[in-house]
């Protein structure tokens, strides 16, 4: 079964449950190394679970690495698609990293969906409640010697917390190229608003472009620790993950 969770700072909301799990369940059968499909069919086929070889899954050990699944989004050749995300489903693939941990694991998910990462500048646009709330991260951002470049008023609440920014216009920041553009909306799907448009330019131009601080903090994070350290490249097939 596939449940979709939403969680609001107090509340748990279960959005959709159902038994469609056509995307889940290749996941999790490459990412612990049982195939699910195969056990599930032969299993209605008459075929005994302990007679092949499986006590259940909730006895498989834990695997030696993490996994983690990233959408593909096609927004680009959308003209006037709005970039934001919510709980609405928007990709249109997917694709799966490996890794020793987390960061690691989401980085090479990233550079499958198309993130190069060689730009280690980040364009920032926030909308006024949020630009507190995002001091801490964009201070680790800062320190790991990302350039970031903002719109003016994001760019004051920078400076105002201690956080060097390069301070652009909306018509300027339209043109810039980064190595990823966060903005988080104000209000969405409404054309003439500078954010839609920047937005749009970063996917028509192929640059990441990400709307919720919570997303942004992941991919930072994972951004930054690949700057530290090799990554690791192993077979599909036959090796297990350090």
């Amino acid at each position: 079964m596939n449940l979709q969770f939403v969680y609001d700072g107090t509340r748990l909301y279960v959005l959709e449950a159902n038994l469609r799990a056509s995307r889940t369940v290749p996941f999790v059968s490459k990412a612990v190394g049982v195939p699910l499909v195969q056990i599930a069919t032969r299993m209605m086929l008459g075929d005994a679970l302990a007679d092949l070889g499986f006590a259940g899954v909730h006895q498989l050990p834990a695997p030696p690495h993490v996994a983690v699944k990233a959408p593909v989004f096609s927004m680009e050749k959308l003209p006037r698609a709005e970039a934001a995300v919510g709980p609405e489903m928007k990709s249109t693939g997917e694709v799966m990293g490996f890794g020793r941990d987390v960061a690691d694991a989401l980085h090479k998910a990233l550079v499958a969906a198309g993130w190069h990462g060689r730009e280690r500048s980040v364009l920032v646009s926030l909308a006024d409640r949020h630009k507190q709330q995002a001091v801490p991260l964009l201070r680790d951002v800062a320190a790991a010697g990302f350039r970031l470049v903002a719109t003016p008023n994001t760019a004051a609440a920078l400076h105002r917390a201690g956080i060097p920014a390069e301070v652009v216009t909306f018509d300027q920041a339209a043109e810039l190229t980064v190595g990823l553009v966060l903005n988080t909306p104000t209000r969405g799907a409404d054309a003439s608003r500078r954010g839609f448009q920047l937005r749009r330019s970063a996917l028509q131009r192929r640059i990441p472009c990400v709307t919720s601080l919570d997303t942004a903090a992941a991919i930072l994070t994972a951004l930054i620790g690949a700057g530290e350290r090799a990554t690791a490249v192993h077979p599909l097939v036959g090796s297990a993950l350090p």
